[in-house]
């Protein structure tokens, strides 16, 4: 019996695990996709001037500078320059779409994983589950919170600015802000700590 619980509880870990994998992996296998086919085949193709936006909100900063004179494209230049300087703006822009969904990323995952160690004692089971209960609809609505805020930094500071914009651009920039969220949720409800979880209970047992 004892070898056999070991190896229920060794699965249930494995299958957790699985779990965190599947469900956090999507929104970085979405925002692969939208790298690698998505950007410029599916979107617009005109990156805003994203360098020039963020100077104009923390004025004086060195790198924002250089970076904004990299991606300027003068009247007049020579094609290649012309060519040059909107590749930098893309880059530019890329670059901070995916620094602000990792950062949404990442913390949905740490909000996530700090519920999931501060309810996984085993004392008190049920005043723990009821507490665990409303610690995850409040961590819940943090999580929201925090995408939608990634997501309204990436409308105000760029996307509202990509000329000639389809649904594939909203699609493919703001799906890996909603699939943060949905992992969250189904990390929580079935991959829960096992003092929590069971057969029929709020929190599934995988």
């Amino acid at each position: 019996m004892g070898n056999r619980r070991s190896r229920l509880r060794y699965s249930n870990r494995t299958k957790v695990l699985l779990c965190y994998l599947a469900a956090f992996g999507l929104p970085v296998l979405w925002m692969l996709a939208g790298f690698f086919w998505g950007y410029p085949y599916k979107l617009a193709g005109s990156a805003p001037h994203i360098a020039e936006t963020l100077l104009g909100l923390f004025p004086g900063q060195a790198r924002l500078t250089a970076a904004a004179s990299a991606a300027e494209t003068p009247a007049g230049a020579a094609p290649e320059l012309w060519r040059l300087a909107l590749r930098q703006r893309e880059e530019q822009w890329l670059l901070f779409w995916a620094a602000v969904w990792a950062a949404a990323w990442l913390l949905t995952l740490l909000l996530q994983l700090g519920w999931r160690l501060r309810h996984s004692k085993p004392c008190f089971a049920a005043r723990n589950t009821r507490r665990a209960i409303r610690d995850y609809r409040l961590t819940q609505t943090v999580i929201w919170a925090v995408n939608l805020a990634g997501a309204a930094v990436l409308w105000l500071l760029g996307v509202q600015f990509v000329q000639g914009r389809t649904g594939w651009d909203y699609a493919i920039y703001f799906s890996p802000f909603l699939l943060n969220a949905l992992a969250a949720v189904g990390c929580f409800r079935l991959a829960a700590p096992p003092v929590l979880s069971g057969k029929g209970a709020f929190f599934k047992r995988l």
